[in-house]
């Protein structure tokens, strides 16, 4: 089992939603050929929950070293922190603008 630990900072994905970014809509994948691919050390996953997980970067990077490209460049996590701050800052921003407050919000 490959276990990849970039895949808490990425976008998790389950098993099924890995199976249409690997095929297509109509012919996606069969589930046992992703385990395989997580199995065989090709394709990087986790656990959380007693649930198998990979992450569409992972998927990714999979494809592209597949087909002989360079690993697609990744956000350093101090420009994604940064990146994030300032989109909620911006949302605060638009929300205030909008007469509402954070606070009145509901996550």
């Amino acid at each position: 089992m490959f276990h990849d630990e970039r895949i808490f900072d990425e976008t998790r994905i389950s098993i099924e939603q890995a199976r249409y970014l690997l095929g297509t809509s109509d012919t996606p994948c069969h589930p046992f050929t992703v385990r395989r691919m997580i199995k065989r050390g090709e394709l990087g996953a986790l656990y959380f929950a007693s649930k198998l997980f990979t992450s569409v970067e992972a998927v990714r990077r999979y494809v592209a070293k597949r087909n002989g490209l360079a690993e697609p460049a990744q956000e350093p996590p101090a420009d994604r922190a940064r990146r994030q701050q300032e989109e909620s800052a911006r949302t605060d921003r638009e929300l205030r603008a909008s007469g509402i407050r954070r606070s009145e919000v509901k996550a």
